[in-house]
């Protein structure tokens, strides 16, 4: 991936952002790079928590939360973590797994968009909020949940631009 801007650029934006926001009352706090040098620029109390006193160099694999998706700092990407289903076989155990994919960015629509229409087969024949699903719903919803695990293998490149388009 090719890096855009530089270092002192990042250094600058955090500069300006905090005076800007401080000028209408906010703080921003729990800051997080991939880069040594702009964290050497924040104060320890500003900085998250997993981050404070972090050695850059030879540490493991960082994650952090981002837009309700994992960003892996060490390689600059994107991903999902997702939970073991174990909720009921109804519409609302169904609803509440969907519900736990939380895609804000809408990378993960397309697996998503199967659960959805089962949700949406379920209100059609009316199927009560805790009623049992019928076994040929169950099937699909199960092929579903088995393939829920692979979204975690999907990794985006992280790209923060000035620019319209990432190269």
């Amino acid at each position: 991936m090719k890096s855009v801007g530089s270092v002192e650029e990042a250094i600058l934006l955090v500069n300006n952002l905090t005076k800007l926001l401080s000028r209408g009352g906010f703080h921003l706090t729990k800051w997080i790079s991939n880069s040594s040098e702009v964290l050497d620029t924040i104060p320890e109390h500003e900085k998250a928590k997993r981050v404070r006193n972090l050695d850059m160099p030879g540490e493991t694999t960082r994650t952090e939360r981002a837009l309700g998706t994992v960003w892996d700092t060490d390689s600059d990407r994107l991903a999902y973590r997702t939970v073991e289903n174990k909720r009921p076989l109804t519409r609302r155990g169904i609803l509440s797994t969907l519900s736990s994919v939380f895609d804000p960015l809408g990378l993960v629509s397309p697996y998503i968009l199967p659960a959805k229409a089962i949700v949406q087969d379920l209100c059609r024949r009316n199927i009560g909020w805790d009623e049992p699903i019928p076994p040929d719903i169950m099937i699909r919803w199960l092929r579903w949940t088995e393939d829920l695990a692979r979204v975690e293998q999907l990794k985006v490149d992280r790209c923060l631009t000035s620019r319209l388009w990432c190269s």
